[in-house]
């Protein structure tokens, strides 16, 4: 699983889905409140500096950060993915929006 750092937010993309959900056009993706803490208190024990932590399972969005830790880890700075990374966090973050029942 990839990590982004940003300050002190931490962004994780975990492979495993199934209960809190972010929506990426019509497909619903959602990670277990159980390994949502499960992946914030290991990412929290691996850098305690780390107060925030955003957990996602929409594979698009875990590319992203797998790719932006691979460039990172190849000695890009991080300063290169800034707008990457929040645009990332927007749409963890995002509310769920559904269309209104017609």
């Amino acid at each position: 699983m990839g990590c982004e750092l940003e300050g002190n937010t931490a962004t994780k993309g975990a492979t495993t889905s199934i209960g809190n959900t972010t929506t990426t056009g019509t497909t619903t993706h959602t990670v277990s409140s159980d390994l949502r803490k499960k992946v914030e208190a290991a990412v929290k024990v691996a850098d305690k500096n780390i107060k925030h932590v955003s957990v996602t399972s929409d594979p698009t969005l875990h590319t992203r950060i797998r790719t932006i830790s691979t460039n990172i880890s190849s000695g890009h700075p991080i300063s290169t993915f800034v707008t990457d990374i929040e645009d990332i966090l927007t749409r963890i973050t995002a509310p769920i929006r559904t269309a209104p029942v017609r």
